[in-house]
């Protein structure tokens, strides 16, 4: 986010010179037009944070998940969706998966299996805080090849996406939590 703008918090009347400081329709233009200045700056600031995906404001947000047809789940968080409009980013150009899981969660905060045997790939997950399972499972789907299972799993909460396709066309979600039992 774009923190300090020049001049963002000096008062209009300070452009003045010093002669006209103490005129009293200067004080009161100056006065009014200070609310819409402010506006001005805020709308100045918006724009710069909408520049980058990470300080993305609402109106950034709307514009991303028109241009790039996502409609965000009820009750998102701005951050989950700014993770999702970089995680869809990411898919469309050359990839290395390994580079976009260290981005999306962290150096070393997961571990990639892939069980050439069985045409499966899982994403294992540590829990860490506002990392989800979705959008990397978002991610394996749109990157992956077609005949590839790909399973994601987080630390508290596992959400194994599985998905066949090719021979078999049928879509498989399950949430359950995870409960540690103490002897």
């Amino acid at each position: 986010m774009v923190q300090n703008l020049p001049f963002e918090n000096r008062p209009l009347i300070e452009y003045l010179p010093n002669v006209l400081r103490d005129v009293q329709e200067f004080k009161v233009l100056t006065d009014v037009e200070e609310y819409e200045i402010t506006k001005l700056w805020e709308y100045l600031k918006n724009a710069l944070d909408d520049q980058f995906i990470l300080s993305l404001t609402e109106y950034g947000l709307m514009r991303w998940e028109k241009i790039l047809k996502i409609i965000p789940k009820f009750g998102s968080t701005m951050e989950e969706r700014r993770t999702i409009i970089l995680t869809r980013l990411k898919a469309q150009f050359p990839f290395r998966l390994h580079e976009m899981l260290n981005e999306l969660c962290g150096p070393d905060n997961f571990k990639i299996e892939l069980d050439a045997k069985h045409y499966t790939i899982r994403v294992r997950m540590e829990l860490r805080d506002g990392i989800k399972a979705d959008p990397v499972a978002h991610l394996l789907r749109r990157i992956c090849p077609a005949n590839l299972i790909c399973e994601v799993t987080h630390d508290t909460l596992v959400s194994a996406s599985i998905h066949y396709i090719g021979a078999i066309l049928e879509s498989k979600s399950y949430t359950f939590n995870v409960k540690k039992i103490y002897l």
